[in-house]
């Protein structure tokens, strides 16, 4: 909840304004982040429906997880700025370069403090951040590694299932 709301209070007053928040509804601390954010801020809107339908709508994804959404954002180009303290999800160590990668160029971020201001910074310009090459070749090695999408997907099962 609280790195939620510090997030949001992150943000200056015309991006806040701009930011519709969807709350996790899979477990009962999720249903309190909701709760503490419609607390703080009673003017936000929420979002009912499920992200991962609406996920191409969006100028930009917040998330405050590494998660399926991240690789689901990632891999349909979809502008993303995640933020995780270091403590709270430690990769491990054959997966640092990856996010590495992604935190020098502003997608991943070690606080909502740090993120909110990033968001920001980049808020009237967002699509130009995103197609930064450094951004995009982050994304794209990221995706590479972890979140693959392919026509023929079925091809690349086939010859690693004939290689074991």
């Amino acid at each position: 909840c609280n790195e939620s709301v510090r997030f949001i209070e992150g943000l200056d007053a015309l991006v806040r304004r701009d930011v519709i928040f969807r709350p996790n509804r899979r477990t009962t601390n999720d249903i309190e982040i909701a709760d503490a954010v419609q607390r703080k801020f009673p003017d936000m809107d929420l979002l009912e429906s499920n992200l991962n339908s609406e996920i191409l709508k969006c100028r930009l994804v917040v998330l405050y997880s590494y998660s399926t959404t991240m690789n689901l954002a990632l891999a349909a180009n979809v502008p993303t700025i995640i933020h995780v303290a270091p403590e709270r999800m430690i990769p491990r160590s054959e997966a640092e370069p990856y996010f590495s990668l992604l935190r020098k160029c502003g997608v991943i971020h070690d606080s909502p403090e740090e993120a909110a201001w990033h968001l920001n910074q980049i808020h009237e310009n967002i699509e130009d951040w995103w197609a930064r090459a450094d951004v995009q070749k982050a994304r794209k090695i990221w995706v590479h590694q972890f979140a693959r999408t392919d026509r023929f997907w079925w091809w690349h099962w086939i010859k690693a299932l004939a290689r074991l």
